[in-house]
């Protein structure tokens, strides 16, 4: 195997492995997206009732 052949496996691994985590990352960014307008379009005592929903909340009774 000469370098040539190294090389270009070397950069097929780095590009599937980036697109791996590219794609992880759309996934877990759409799922926070699609939380958001959930919590977004709850009622009120329903939203503070969602602990989905508790990154939005403006105060906390701790």
């Amino acid at each position: 195997m000469n370098k040539l052949e190294k090389i270009l496996n070397v950069l097929g691994i780095v590009t599937i492995v980036l697109i791996t985590v590219g794609v992880i990352w759309f996934i877990v960014e759409f799922k926070e997206m699609m939380n958001d307008y959930r919590c977004s379009q709850l009622p009120i005592n329903e939203f503070f009732q969602d602990k989905k929903c508790e990154r939005y909340w403006r105060y906390r009774n701790d």
